[in-house]
């Protein structure tokens, strides 16, 4: 698993080194092939939790993100697909801040308030003030195979976001308004055709805390 470990430094290292210049399409397919493959790979696949690794191969999609948005303008996105891996990113500008940021399977943020993308853009979009913000990159991806904490163990699909103002991704702290997140299931027969899935709720207080939801049937997950 050295070798993997040291692959993931390597892609690491050359995806955040040139995501300020950008990708083209067929670079960024080639490297979330690459992101995928490791994925699979017993460094993530094997059950040995390890959450700095994930950490790692979070921080290397959220740079392919922001390379494959580079040189956009306010409105257009990028994605790519693969087996292990889904990722889209927006450049908004304030005529399309109110779009919905997810990805083809439907994950994604089902409320981004506007104060988290003023936050992000450095102004507001309101008529009258003063100032006219940045664009706002919105970057969403579901990855696979990674850990939600070391205390736990549990390995599930990992759901990110990451915010930023002209290629540059910025902290947001304070929110009044929370960032809402969608993460549908796949249909499972061994539901009944009335059951009510209900929706769970929980609030993050700060960006170490581990958000659990017990489901009452688990073969949903």
């Amino acid at each position: 698993e050295s070798s993997q470990t040291g692959a993931l430094g390597l892609l690491s290292d050359v995806v955040g080194g040139a995501a300020g210049s950008g990708f083209d399409a067929d670079t960024a397919a080639s490297t979330a092939a690459t992101v995928s493959s490791l994925l699979d790979a017993s460094l993530f696949a094997s059950g040995a939790s390890n959450t700095s690794l994930d950490g790692q191969m979070a921080g290397t999609v959220g740079a392919l993100a922001t390379g494959m948005i580079a040189g956009a303008y306010g409105g257009q996105n990028r994605s790519v697909v693969t087996d292990n891996m889904e990722l889209r990113a927006f450049r908004t500008d304030c005529g399309t801040r109110d779009a919905a940021f997810r990805l083809f399977s439907g994950t994604g943020v089902a409320n981004l308030p506007a104060s988290a993308l003023d936050a992000a853009g450095g102004g507001s979009c309101d008529a009258g003030a003063a100032g006219a913000p940045a664009d706002v990159d919105v970057k969403v991806a579901r990855l696979k195979n990674v850990y939600a904490s070391e205390g736990d163990g549990t390995i599930s699909d990992l759901l990110q976001i990451e915010l930023g103002g002209e290629g540059t991704t910025v902290k947001i702290d304070n929110l009044a308004e929370p960032i809402v997140f969608d993460i549908p299931f796949d249909y499972d027969p061994a539901l009944e055709d009335d059951y009510d899935q209900g929706t769970d709720t929980g609030l993050c207080s700060d960006q170490s805390q581990v958000l659990t939801f017990n489901c009452d049937v688990p073969t949903t997950f």
